[in-house]
């Protein structure tokens, strides 16, 4: 929960960096040597918070100065900084920009439902075509088989415990959002 130097300006820029700069560039670039990949050249950058997570990713939404951030993904994590996050999604509901997208996963009972249903009432157009807004207690449809993950906004009461939710859904977060698993990357 303790966001740490994530919170100065420019800290996921520095963070991310430094992780090009060393482990994750080394695993990159493979037997070739570290990749030589810029902050810069990153094509899009997804955030994800469970929990006290969201103080970290409030800040670098707010200042982390990295424009390629097109996801943020909150798992149980609306615990505060609504009006960071308020801001991305109206902006990206006033751009009616659908390469953004915002997923909200809830449980009934570690003190989120409140914040998550405010943020979708204060910020979403009722019937809007670019949400899935679901405060019922069941669980998602797998993807691809559930549309649940193809709209921009994603609001979603699910009936997994608070300490669950990475585990049960990521996968299919990841999987919706396109990224190459490293194996099909090219080098």
């Amino acid at each position: 929960g303790e966001p740490g130097q994530l919170t100065a300006p420019g800290g996921l820029r520095a963070l991310l960096r430094e992780l090009l700069d060393g482990p994750l560039g080394a695993a990159l670039g493979g037997d070739a040597g570290p990749c030589p990949l810029e902050v810069d050249a990153l094509d899009r950058v997804m955030v994800v918070a469970h929990s006290g997570g969201y103080q970290a990713a409030a800040s670098v939404l707010a200042r982390g100065d990295v424009p390629q951030i097109t996801e943020v993904v909150l798992l149980d994590a609306l615990y505060g900084a609504d009006d960071v996050y308020a801001s991305w999604v109206r902006d990206a509901v006033n751009r009616f920009d659908a390469s953004r997208r915002f997923v909200d996963l809830y449980t009934c009972c570690a003190g989120t439902v409140e914040r998550s249903r405010a943020l979708v009432a204060s910020t979403v157009p009722g019937g809007a075509p670019l949400v899935f807004d679901d405060d019922g207690d069941g669980d998602p449809e797998p993807v691809p088989e559930g549309a649940w993950l193809e709209r921009p906004l994603v609001f979603k009461r699910v009936p997994r415990a608070h300490g669950d939710l990475p585990a049960a859904y990521l996968g299919a977060i990841f999987q919706a959002a396109g990224f190459a698993r490293l194996e099909q990357l090219e080098r």
